[in-house]
Formats: C-alpha cells, sequence, structure tokens
C-alpha cells in the first residue's frame, strides 16, 4: 500500500516538479557553484520509471552542466566488487523502482527507504538539489585534456582536484582521505519500454534511456585517495585515467565521462563536486606511439643481435624520440638509442642476462610516451635428456641420445661422449638438421664416467647441453627390457571416441621391474602423458580412448621410467583417435529442425549429412557404431539459423552399420547408414 500512494502521488506530482523547473531562470542556472551527482535506480521494467526519466530530463534541461546524472539500470547488475556481491541497488538497500539518491544520500537522509523518492511536490529540486548546486564547495573539481582514440577505442582524461575556502581556492593543508567516483554512461538506447500511464503507449515501444551507466573505473563506491598538504604538494593534484570501452557495443558518439569526488565514509559519503564531459567522440585523438615488437609475452633468446623493434606513431609525434629499456618491470629504465628520423624500427642488440618482466619504452619530444607489453628474455639451452643419469649400457650396444632445443640454438650441432667425466671429448657425429634424438653404438671401453655433450654454433658464445653421468660396462648380461607393445580395436591406424581397448606387452632379456606406466604423445613425441598404469608381473592393461576430441597423431610406449621402450606402438607409426568434424553453412531460412539422409548411403568412405537449424542454437551431431560408441563428433556448438552439410570421412572405420544423431535442447532427430568395403 505504501508503494502504491507513492506511485500514485507520483503521477500528480511529477508535472507539478516539472512546472518548479521551468521557472529557473537562466541567470540561477548560471549561479550554481558545483555539479551534483543524482543517481537513479531503474528498469525497462519499471511501469513508473518513464516518469522518472521525464523528471531528470526536465532537470537536466535546468541545469545542464550541473545535473550529474547517472541511471543504474538494475537489470544490468552493475556491482561494486571485482566478486559480484552485490548489485548497485542492494548496495544502497534500494527495493522499489524508480528511486534516486542525490550526492549518494536520499533526500530524506533515509537510506533504504526504496520508491519514495519522487513524492511530496517539488522538494527534491527546491529543498536538496538547488541549495546543494549552489552551495560553495571546498574542492575544485574538474576533467581536463580529455582525449578519445577511436582505434583503441581509449579516452585518457585527468581529473584535477584542489582544496578550496569560500568562493576563491586557498591553498590549504589537506589529508583527509577522500573517494574518486568515475562511471561511463551511453545516452540513446531503444528498448521496449513497461509503462503504467495511459497517456503513453503501454507499452511504449521505443522509449528511449539516457544515463545508462556502462562501465566504472575501480570501484564503484569510490576509489580511495588524498591530497596531501600544501607543501610541498602543488594544487591542483592531477589524478591521470586511461579507459578503454570494454564492449565493442558501446557506442563512444553517445558516451560521457561522469565523475565526481567524496568523503571516503563507506555508503553514506558525501559528495562534493562532480563533473561530466561531452561524448567523448567530440574529443582530438590523443598522439599515440605503438609498439608492436616486442609483443605480449614473447619470448627473445638472450643475447640475440639486431632484434627488430618496430613502431609506429601517429602524425603528431615528433621526429625526436628516446627508446628505453627496463628489465625491472618498468622500476629502472636504461636508454638505448635517440632517433633522429622517423625511422620505424630499430635494431636492439638483446642483453645476454634472461629476465622475466621486460618492457621498451619510446618517448618523443613532446613527452608522448609509447610502451610495449611485458616480454621475457631467456637463455637458450639443449637439454640432453637421455641417456639418463645412471643408465648401465652394454659395450657395443646401441644408445638412445634423446634432446631437446629452445628458441634461439642453431641447427647445426655436433654430439661428442666423454669417458672421464668431461675432461676430454670424442666426436661421434655432426647434426645439420632439427632433430632431437640419435642412435650412438656405444664404444668397445669400459667406464662408470660416461657422459653425451650436444654443442651448436651460436656465436660469440655456443650453447652446450650435457647429459648426466651413466656407465658403459663389459660382459654383463643385457638388461632386461620392453620388447613389444601392442593396442587392440585399431582399423587401418584409427580407434573411435570412448573405445575400450587393451594394450599388450612383451619383455626381452628376462622381465623389467614394475610398476610400468602406459603414455600417449599426440605432438610428434616432443611430451609424454601417463594414461594407464599396471603393476609389475602383469603384461596388459585396459583403457578407454578419449570421448569426443579428433586427434589425428598419438603415439604410445611403455616404461617404468628406469628401463624405457625400445619400440613404440606399430614400429613407431601413429594412430588417429576418432574422426573430424566439418560442418559448413549453406544459407537458406529453416522454420523446423530436420535431418535428411546422408548421401550416398551405403557409402565406402565419402558421405554428406545435410540438416537444418531454424535459429540460432546449441547443436551436436554425433555418429555411433553398433556397440553405441561414439566414433566421430560432427558438430557441437552454437550454429546460427541455415541449412548446414557435414562431410563425414569414414575410410578409418569397418564396415557395418551406422547411426547419426542431431540433439538441440528437446528435439533428437537420428538416421542410419552403412559402409561397405
Amino acid at each position: 500500500m505504501k508503494n502504491f500512494y507513492f506511485f500514485r502521488r507520483l503521477v500528480f506530482t511529477i508535472l507539478a516538479l516539472a512546472g518548479s523547473f521551468l521557472t529557473v531562470s537562466q541567470v540561477e542556472a548560471q549561479s550554481f557553484n558545483r555539479g551534483v551527482f543524482v543517481e537513479e535506480f531503474t528498469g525497462t521494467w519499471c511501469g513508473y520509471c518513464p516518469r522518472g526519466a521525464f523528471y531528470l530530463d526536465s532537470l537536466k534541461h535546468h541545469m545542464p552542466d550541473n545535473a550529474i546524472v547517472v541511471s543504474w539500470h538494475n537489470s544490468d547488475q552493475m556491482t561494486y566488487s571485482p566478486n559480484g556481491e552485490a548489485t548497485m541497488a542492494q548496495t544502497w538497500g534500494i527495493s522499489g523502482y524508480p528511486n534516486v539518491l542525490v550526492n549518494r544520500w536520499d533526500y530524506l537522509g533515509n537510506i533504504g527507504a526504496g520508491g519514495q523518492f519522487w513524492s511530496i511536490d517539488d522538494e527534491l529540486y527546491t529543498g536538496v538539489i538547488k541549495p546543494s548546486a549552489e552551495s560553495m564547495p571546498i574542492i575544485n573539481f574538474s576533467l581536463e585534456n580529455i582525449q578519445y582514440n577511436p582505434t583503441t577505442r581509449t579516452v585518457e582524461f585527468d581529473m584535477h582536484i584542489s582544496p578550496r575556502i569560500g568562493a576563491q581556492f586557498i591553498p590549504r593543508e589537506d589529508t583527509t582521505e577522500y573517494r574518486y567516483v568515475i562511471v561511463l554512461t551511453e545516452d540513446s538506447l531503444i528498448y521496449s519500454q513497461t509503462n503504467y500511464f495511459s497517456q503513453w503507449a503501454n507499452p511504449i515501444p521505443k522509449f528511449r534511456h539516457d544515463d545508462v551507466a556502462r562501465q566504472t573505473v575501480g570501484d564503484v563506491r569510490g576509489n580511495k585517495f588524498d591530497m596531501g598538504t600544501i607543501s610541498p604538494k602543488a594544487y591542483p593534484i592531477k589524478i591521470h585515467q586511461s579507459i578503454k570501452l570494454s564492449k565493442t557495443t558501446f557506442k563512444a558518439n553517445k558516451m560521457r565521462i561522469k565523475a565526481a569526488v567524496a568523503d571516503a565514509v563507506p555508503l553514506r559519503h558525501t559528495i562534493h563536486n562532480a563533473a561530466q564531459s561531452n561524448y567523448l567522440t567530440t574529443y582530438p585523438v590523443p598522439e599515440n606511439i605503438a609498439i608492436t615488437k616486442p609483443a605480449a609475452g614473447e619470448m627473445i633468446p638472450a643475447g640475440t643481435q639486431d632484434y627488430p623493434i618496430t613502431f609506429s606513431a601517429s602524425a603528431g609525434v615528433t621526429t625526436n624520440k628516446k627508446i628505453e629499456f627496463s628489465s625491472d618491470n618498468g622500476t629502472t629504465w636504461t636508454k638505448l638509442t635517440d632517433l633522429t628520423t622517423d625511422a620505424t624500427t630499430y635494431a636492439w642488440d638483446v642483453p645476454a642476462t634472461p629476465s622475466d618482466a621486460n618492457f621498451i619504452r619510446i618517448t618523443d619530444a613532446n613527452n608522448v610516451i609509447g610502451m610495449s607489453e611485458a616480454f621475457k628474455i631467456f637463455k637458450p639451452a639443449i637439454v640432453v635428456f637421455k641417456p639418463y643419469e645412471g643408465n648401465v649400457f652394454t659395450a657395443g650396444s646401441p644408445i638412445e641420445i634423446g634432446f631437446t632445443s629452445t628458441a634461439g640454438v642453431t641447427t647445426n650441432k655436433k654430439i661428442e661422449y666423454s669417458l672421464d667425466n668431461g675432461a676430454t671429448w670424442t666426436l661421434v657425429t655432426n647434426v645439420t638438421t632439427d632433430i632431437n634424438e640419435y642412435i650412438w653404438t656405444a664404444p668397445d671401453v669400459e667406464s662408470t664416467q660416461a657422459m653425451i655433450r650436444i654443442t651448436d654454433q651460436s656465436t660469440p658464445t655456443p650453447i652446450v647441453g650435457e647429459s648426466g653421468v651413466f656407465t658403459i660396462q663389459k660382459g654383463v648380461a643385457p638388461k632386461p627390457g620392453f620388447k613389444t607393445l601392442t593396442m587392440t580395436g585399431v582399423t587401418n591406424g584409427n580407434i573411435p571416441f570412448n573405445a575400450p581397448t587393451v594394450f599388450s606387452w612383451t619383455f626381452e632379456n628376462g622381465t623389467v621391474p614394475g610398476p610400468y606406466d602406459i603414455e600417449m604423445s599426440t605432438d610428434g613425441k616432443a611430451t609424454w602423458t601417463k594414461i594407464a598404469e599396471a603393476a609389475q608381473g602383469t603384461n596388459q592393461v585396459d583403457w578407454t580412448t578419449p570421448g569426443d576430441e579428433y586427434i589425428p597423431e598419438a603415439y604410445f610406449h611403455i616404461t617404468n621410467h628406469t628401463a624405457e621402450v625400445t619400440q613404440t606402438f606399430t614400429t613407431g607409426t601413429s594412430i588417429s583417435i576418432g574422426t573430424p568434424a566439418s560442418v559448413k553453412n549453406t544459407g537458406g531460412t529453416p522454420t523446423a529442425f530436420r535431418l535428411s539422409t546422408n548421401y550416398p548411403n551405403p557409402f565406402t568412405s565419402m558421405t554428406n549429412i545435410n540438416f537444418d537449424v531454424p535459429e540460432r542454437s546449441f547443436v551436436t551431431l554425433v555418429v555411433r557404431n553398433e556397440l553405441g560408441q561414439t566414433v566421430a563428433q560432427l558438430a557441437s556448438g552454437m550454429l546460427d539459423a541455415g541449412t548446414y552439410t557435414a562431410d563425414f570421412d569414414a575410410s578409418k572405420l569397418p564396415a557395418g552399420l551406422y547411426t547419426y544423431t542431431l540433439e538441440s535442447g528437446a528435439t533428437k532427430l537420428t538416421g542410419k547408414m552403412s559402409i561397405v568395403r
């Protein structure tokens, strides 16, 4: 009943309020001394909010530069913390809409009395807004040096803040803790609007929402700062802001900066002054230096010669520039060079010392600064991981040498061995390709201090990698090892998704001590991941292939991490798991989900499946064998409306009957196909 009474009075009082604003003279408008921060809580579903919007339009008409209006649309869930604990409305205890705070207080001083802000004739304007705007602020506040870059969609500006006493600025000691509030708002958002008043259409089909809060800077309750003292602090203080519009849908030509300075007391802090900008696109584009190399996260080998630093500069940037380098996250800077031409690249000799938090900075004569993203300088390395430290080999037996190289290591390398813990070295071979393994025949000698060394041809300092110490011995019985590794369920080098398989293995020269790990590599044997484990004394283990991610090249081996397998599956040949997906939209405007019979059917290797999607939906299209196992996932994701064709390659699948199922929400359509050989 209370809210009903308020809303009924709203209908009759809003025109009176509007009338009272119409009496405000131009002279009076010019006498306002500060900006008043007015925050509305509203929504497109709120039937009383059109009247509130009319009220604010009238307010802005008579206080164009002093009414700083922000409309919080509760459906947008504007939050005050990074974890989203509460909306703005919940923060201030707002439960009825529309509602308003003036200078972060409601005009009755009663936070949480939702829905009561538009009542009692013109009390809001004459009793709160007008006196606040006319009073002399204790803080000078303005937005200065605004620039907007439409390419990067970034706005830059300064907030100028200083204490004052009376009608003029007087420097004074001020150690008070304050807050500044920054909100980017957008005008002219057109939505259908619920409306409870018969004078207008219900709903209003094209209602215009202005001052809609789109993006905040930091904590919307305010970001804390202080102004220090008059000595040595110089006024005004300048707080610089650089803000990138977070969504491409935001229209910069309809967006303004709304900012205010307030007490630092939580929630019920008082706004001392406020200001707003024009639309962002009315401001000049800032001078800009954009560094393209080094790129964000780039890994640069330490000691690289003539690394190309590349950049671009806008028209107003001066020819004279300074290039600097920081290896400590921007704390200190070292000058690399002074440029006196319009060059956009510089050949840099990268330091030989590795570091993680590096930046390049370029500054012109007018102090326009361009900064790179963080990049890393790392020491190039060769890592020899085979032979393992502690391995024992028989003289004359083959030994696998395995190694990896980082960026910055040259292709040409030499492989050497030592029998005296690295005191002397003997050449094994020269490598001129990017191989990472080599089979070496152990010399017919005995040594407990054998090592392998690999050296590249980097200048001025070659890069070296060494193995751990291993043993070569004569007359010792061969060490037990794995002889074979087999896998069931593979046809033509392919195994389906979710397929049960059995790994089996045999030994030679006795039994390898366990436990045993089956490992898989999907990157050409560069890295391995354990997929199954078996106890000592066993010679097989069950495994199920992954669910629906197509793996074009998989290798398998078995190890106990001291005796590596000597033979990968099918003598090093890879297999594929599942079938790759391939769908394309051929256009059209279907009216219902439809699944066509595949063509040709029966088929030997390739067939096409056509289906219709009437509206943008999450769609899956899977193929299963007679056991219900998924052998191919042809589609899985959001698809736009249209007619689609899916190419299904069954060349690696065995002959037989298969089903294919199209699913989206409650829709499930199934077809059958036959593969013949």
